[in-house]
Parts: structure tokens; sequence; C-alpha cells
């Protein structure tokens, strides 16, 4: 526990920040993984570790090398995981996307808009020359308020050779979802599918990333920590909060409504798409390791296991104060 940044809060507090894994299936979902980040102030400090009965052995590492050790420990479980989904922070990595893809394992993670496509340079820059005609109507998944329908776009990238072969097996993907009743955000991702995956697969995988919120929500509500915003325990009263900040809010949200131009994004430009044909979607085992979900669908009736389950997902997750 120390003062540090938490993406969850969007702010520095004093917190602790975890990284999760969840598994997900046709009949439902479940954290398997977890790792308390340790910043270098505690690991530099052995004698603190110790007091905190923390191994000598660990040392310092990266929220994304967690994440890597931990999909890699998944990998080697009997589970069937042929996809996995995770939000920016570990999509940006290289290292975790090729980790990926020298396992042969599909993937789609979403990237921050600054994300660099080869050959093509910026992601958003990528998606603005998109004509209209590109942008289709898509669900990833149903939410609690029904399907999770979104405009996308989407666009096969071009061959490595050097790493893929003269025959590669699989296909790398940029993709955009952008919202409908708000079109100025816009969320970018990046994709690896077997050949043969069409975008609706993709589509679907990255809706798949809502599961490990819903794990979270579901753990809180059986814990009885519902009003409580993190899974690890803190020193914290839940009722506490005081109203005005929430009036201020309000006032800000009728001063700059939703969709407003404030929000600074430049419209698209025409230009040259790379569009790709989209190919037939193809069937592959319902197996995939996903990601950050969103509202949890409440309380669900326990239903047992079969002994063996397909894989949909299982998640990586971080910045939980």
């Amino acid at each position: 526990m120390q003062r540090q940044y938490s993406g969850t809060a969007g702010r520095t507090e004093n917190c602790q920040i975890g990284v999760f894994a969840a598994y997900a299936t046709t009949r439902g979902r479940a954290l398997v993984d977890r790792e308390l980040y340790l910043p270098k102030s505690w690991t530099d400090d052995r004698e603190r570790c110790r007091a905190a009965k923390i191994p000598d052995e660990r040392k310092f590492a990266t929220k994304s090398e967690l994440a890597r050790a931990m999909v890699l420990r998944a990998l080697a479980s009997p589970l069937p995981i042929a996809w996995v989904t995770a939000d920016a922070a570990y999509g940006q990595e290289r290292r975790f996307r090729r980790m990926l893809e020298e396992a042969a394992v599909g993937y789609v993670l979403a990237v921050p808009k600054s994300q660099q496509v080869p050959r093509f340079g910026r992601i958003d820059h990528l998606f603005t020359q998109a004509p209209d005609e590109a942008w289709e109507r898509r669900s990833c998944g149903d939410g609690a308020k029904g399907p999770r329908v979104y405009h996308w776009a989407a666009v096969q990238l071009p061959v490595i050779e050097d790493f893929d072969g003269e025959r590669p097996t699989h296909h790398r993907w940029a993709l955009a979802r952008r919202s409908i009743s708000r079109p100025d955000e816009i969320a970018y991702y990046r994709g690896y599918a077997p050949s043969g995956t069409g975008v609706d697969r993709l589509v679907r995988v990255a809706g798949r990333r809502w599961a490990i919120e819903e794990c979270f929500q579901a753990a809180k509500i059986e814990c009885g920590l519902d009003p409580c915003t993190s899974p690890w325990p803190r020193l914290r009263t839940p009722f506490s909060r005081s109203r005005r900040p929430r009036r201020r809010q309000r006032g800000l949200q009728k001063r700059f409504p939703p969709g407003s131009a404030h929000r600074g994004r430049s419209p698209p430009t025409a230009g040259s798409w790379p569009r790709a044909p989209t190919p037939p979607a193809a069937s592959h085992p319902r197996h995939e390791l996903v990601t950050v979900a969103s509202q949890a669908s409440g309380r669900r009736q326990t239903l047992p296991l079969p002994a063996t389950m397909p894989l949909i997902g299982g998640a990586v997750r971080h910045d939980r104060p």
C-alpha cells in the first residue's frame, strides 16, 4: 500500500494495484489468477518486504511482465485457450503481442490511438481514411441492456514475411469501434487470428474483455463488498464520500454535454483506404482467453460445471485500487 497512480480512480492515491486474469466460457466465467504489483520502493527495501512476508526472490516486475507470466501459466495449464484479450495497457506492449503470436494464440487487444501500425503509421490516422461504407453495425455481445452494438471498421494488415513465412497460418488486423450515439468516441484494437477468421468473430472476441468486470462485480456481491470499488482489502468507509463533487460533475455535464465540440477530436478526412476482403467466417473451437468487461449481470443461479469446458475467455486487468 502506497501512493501511486490508479487507472481505476484516474488519479494518484494510497492504494494497492493488482493484475488479474479471468477465464470465460459459454457457461460462465471466473477469476483464475492474480498478481500484486509491487513498486520499486517496496522491492528495493528487503527489510520492509520481509516484514510484510514477501519472499526474497520476489523482484520488481512491471504490470506487463506480470501479465505475460500469468498468460504463460494459463497456456501451460490444462485449460483450452485460443484467444486472449486485454486493455490498452497490455495491448500496446509489443512483447506481449509477440509472445502470443509465438504461441499461435489469437488475440484482440485494445491499443491507444497513438499505436503505430506497420506501413500505415498511427492507428487513428489509418481509420480517419476509412470511407463511410467501411463502418458497419455489429454486436460485440450481450450486455445488461441487450446487445452491445457499435459501428466497427476492420482491415487486414500485410504479412510480415520475415516472421510469418511464406504460408502464414495467422493474419494481423487493425480494428476500430465507434459509438453510434457519440461518433467522436472511438476505441482501437490490434488483432491476430487464424486464416479464414471473419470480422464478426474478431468483434465478438473484443467484447469478451468485459467478462472480467462481471467477475469483479459478482465477487463483490458474494463477499458483501458491493459498495466498495476494489477486490483488495482497503481501509475506507464505503459511504463517507461527499455529494458535492457529484453535483459539480452534473454541472459540468450540462455545460459540456456528451458529444460536444469541446472534446477536440478532428473529423475524419477522405483518402485512400486499404480495404481487405472480409474472409468467410470459419468454424473454430469456442475457446478464448479474455479481458476487461463492463457491468455485472447480478446474482445468478449456481450451476455445476462439466468435467471439460470449452474456453471462451480469460482476462487481464490492472489498476484496481
